[in-house]
């Protein structure tokens, strides 16, 4: 299915909606009260924002792997890992700080 900008579409579209943005990123969603999905095209403002989140929600795991290894107690393989990911961890940091300046 094709999406328009401007429309309203029933929440029950919105998985099909979320699958047709991951290839259309320069339109966004907007959820309204009713259960309404609204697409609209994406400012290149909010398009940037959206590829940082997109960043971490990529890179989550990585966080996860050292949460993992902290809770466990396993401080050498803290190390380890915060190593290994030392640019992963750099990047993160850059994009929640662009994400903060973008978004006040």
């Amino acid at each position: 299915m094709e999406y328009k900008e401007g429309m309203s579409y029933s929440i029950s579209e919105e998985k099909n909606i979320y699958e047709w943005l991951k290839t259309h990123k320069e339109y966004a969603v907007d959820v309204f009260v009713g259960d309404h999905l609204e697409i609209h095209k994406n400012t290149d403002l909010s398009y940037m924002i959206l590829e940082y989140k997109e960043y971490l929600t990529q890179t989550d795991y990585v966080v996860s792997k050292i949460a993992e290894a902290l809770i466990e107690g396993n401080a050498d393989l803290v190390s380890e890992l915060k190593e290994h990911y030392a640019d992963v961890l750099e990047k993160r940091a850059e994009a929640r700080r662009k994400i903060n300046e973008l978004e006040q």
